[in-house]
């Protein structure tokens, strides 16, 4: 994409004469199985490592990867873990 501003329509069409724009075919990545295979081409490889951009709880993605970020999940008994918070109480 390329942007001119001018003056007038007459020097913005002159100007036009300079504009190059050089652009490539990329393979589309329309799913995520697609855009994490080992060999897909990189969306964002100037992508800068932001720390945890989504939070504390999560961790930016692979470097080189389309993966943006990562997080552990675990489960357990809610129910308990709300019973020994100080203000809540066991029903």
């Amino acid at each position: 994409m390329a942007v001119v501003v001018a003056e007038s329509l007459q020097a913005a069409g002159d100007a036009l004469v300079d504009v190059l724009v050089d652009c490539e075919d990329l393979e589309e990545l329309l799913d995520i199985e697609s855009a994490l295979r080992d060999d897909a081409p990189t969306i964002h490889p100037d992508r800068l490592d932001a720390g945890a951009p989504f939070g504390a709880l999560c961790d930016s993605g692979a470097a080189g990867t389309n993966e943006g970020f990562t997080t552990a999940m675990e489960w357990g008994d809610v129910d308990a873990v709300l019973a020994g918070r100080p203000g809540r109480r066991a029903q």
